[in-house]
């Protein structure tokens, strides 16, 4: 079984729209570029309260970033819809949303659980299972 998204382009990533949902069942949806280089999905510290997460539930950890090394707050989603597709228990880290300019990363904390193919031609995103 396979999962196939369509992408938006943004320069020369490609991004996709999918549904981040809180331990309460709160689901936010949010366009997240695809980042292979990201251990974690990165999400915006705004979407804390908007998902229903208890800060008290996230951990500190320094991440290394793109632009360097930068403060976290480490949590686990409880879902991320990938179309009528849920994936449980995703972790996340939340940065300041200063620091990621308006951006949010799917990283391999979701994408390492498929062998992922993007088709450039096509703008998908293909998730295949293991």
């Amino acid at each position: 079984d396979s999962i196939v998204l369509p992408t938006q382009r943004q320069g020369t990533s490609h991004a996709v729209s999918l549904s981040l949902e809180g331990p309460n069942g709160q689901r936010v949806q949010r366009v997240l570029l695809i980042d292979t280089g990201s251990d974690h999905v990165v999400l915006p510290a705004s979407l804390i309260g908007p998902l229903g997460i208890s800060p008290g539930d996230l951990r500190m950890q320094s991440v290394q970033t793109a632009n360097g090394t930068v403060d976290a707050r480490l949590g686990t989603l409880s879902g991320v819809w990938l179309g009528d597709t849920r994936v449980e228990g995703v972790s996340a880290a939340f940065i300041d949303d200063t620091r990621l300019g308006g951006n949010a990363l799917l990283g391999m904390s979701l994408l390492g659980r498929f062998r992922v193919t993007i088709d450039d031609e096509q703008n998908q995103l293909t998730l295949a299972a293991r």
